[in-house]
């Protein structure tokens, strides 16, 4: 029954959301827009913040008292080494990623960056900063703490 209520809610929620988007889309856009900028001016500290933390407990998991829990019964075993599964999740994760966001990210945040003039020296750091935000440690870590939640 726990399930069906979440179930419910979020059918729920989005129903009211996407009826919002068909009846007044342009009210839903303003204030779409309006929460994003007020996030985007506001909150931003908090987002590095959670990035962050994310990295720091994902090294404490790697490296840290909980680094030789199995995921798994204990007399399983993995069915492939640490370095292929690595290899396994960077193919995986990057390939297609990088083929194409890795230049057009850097180029859409160098044309348009939020709160600044683009096509200048400034906003050129901006984009490569914002892509290594995007694509380097901080993002392995949020997808490695959510993947653990569930493979826990």
């Amino acid at each position: 029954m726990k399930n069906n209520l979440v179930f419910l809610i979020s059918i729920a929620l989005c129903s009211v959301i996407g009826v919002w988007g068909v009846i007044a889309p342009d009210t839903m856009a303003s204030v779409s827009l309006g929460m994003t900028g007020f996030a985007l001016k506001t909150l931003d500290w908090f987002f590095l913040f959670l990035c962050t933390s994310f990295l720091i407990l994902g090294a404490y998991m790697a490296f840290g008292p909980y680094a030789h829990i199995r995921l798994g019964k204990d007399e399983d075993r993995p069915e492939f080494s640490n370095i292929s599964w690595l290899s396994m999740l960077f193919a995986a994760g990057m390939g297609a990623g990088l083929i194409f966001w890795g230049v057009a990210e850097p180029m859409f945040h160098y044309l348009s960056p939020p709160g600044m003039e683009g096509k200048t020296v400034e906003a050129a750091r901006f984009a490569m900063v914002i892509t290594n935000l995007h694509w380097g440690l901080h993002a392995w870590s949020i997808y490695a703490i959510c993947a653990l939640v569930i493979a826990y």
